[in-house]
């Protein structure tokens, strides 16, 4: 049986009842989608053992299950190919979607049969608790940088003013290109991103110049945190590190809020010292709970 769930609110309740669920998964995400082209529907299936949910994008060329499906109950391949059988007859399209790696032992024929085509990881970091505990997590390294930030800042201030989008993409574009990154989304994307009540832009400002921002999702227990980027001139400040500071500071205030999610980390062969650099700062935290996730299309 299967039935799409049109309201807003009652797809998230859901949902939030899953640990495996996600922003990507959740409303939030669907304005996103939409704003890129693609028509979304909140798909409900009842199998025999188990029960599918699925926010799915459909785009010209394929359909996307970001993050998803969620599955109840058992973990039943037979239910979820047929989930997904009928997801594909419908739109007529390939369908792109992922389990969890501490899962993905139950389904042996989607590992044998359909296309892997990305793996993703993340780094969690519990913020459930007070903060002395959590910075002993922190290396040493981090928190020394940390306490150096905090002397060099004290008069900086951290805005959550979304007008500020337009600077903030200026100082990402021009941080990507010194490093020979690649901007991944545009000017527009951001300021739709920003039209949504749970995306957040917080910048950090002194002597009143943006010298370090960062865009965070957040849905039911957890932050995502993305796009966190500094002025070059402003590195030896560490703004990147107070700003991150900051919101884990702010996330144990929150009642409702377990885990800062520090948005992917390179697997473990990238050789790009780059990408093993971005990793490093990301553990030099103390990640309490790392994610992995296995994309196929099918």
């Amino acid at each position: 049986m299967i039935k799409e769930i049109i309201d807003n609110k009652q797809w998230d309740d859901e949902i939030s009842k899953s640990e495996d669920c996600t922003f990507y998964q959740s409303s939030n995400n669907r304005g996103l989608c939409e704003f890129n082209g693609a028509k979304t529907y909140c798909i409900k299936y009842q199998g025999e053992e188990s029960k599918i949910l699925a926010m799915v994008a459909v785009y010209p060329s394929f359909i996307s299950i970001p993050f998803g499906p969620i599955i109840y109950g058992k973990q039943d391949e037979k239910e979820l190919l047929n989930f997904l059988n009928i997801v594909r007859r419908k739109f007529r399209l390939p369908v792109k979607f992922c389990l969890f790696n501490e899962k993905i032992d139950n389904y042996s024929w989607i590992q044998n049969n359909a296309r892997n085509v990305w793996n993703f990881t993340t780094a969690l970091l519990n913020v459930d608790s007070d903060i002395d505990t959590i910075k002993a997590r922190f290396n040493q390294n981090r928190r020394r940088i940390i306490r150096k930030a905090l002397v060099n800042l004290k008069d900086s201030i951290i805005s959550m003013d979304k007008n500020n989008a337009e600077l903030f993409y200026k100082m990402y574009s021009e941080r990507l290109y010194t490093t020979h990154g690649e901007v991944d989304f545009t000017s527009n994307e951001l300021l739709n991103m920003l039209r949504n009540e749970n995306v957040n832009l917080y910048m950090c400002i002194l002597n009143s110049k943006p010298i370090a921002g960062i865009v965070t999702f957040k849905f039911n227990d957890t932050l995502i945190t993305r796009y966190n980027c500094t002025d070059t001139k402003y590195l030896s400040l560490n703004p990147n590190s107070y700003l991150d500071y900051y919101l884990i500071n702010k996330g144990i205030k929150d009642p409702n809020l377990k885990y800062y999610d520090f948005s992917g980390i390179s697997e473990e062969t990238s050789n790009e010292t780059k990408l093993k650099n971005i990793d490093r700062y990301k553990y030099s935290y103390g990640p309490n709970l790392i994610k992995k996730y296995n994309w196929y299309m099918f």
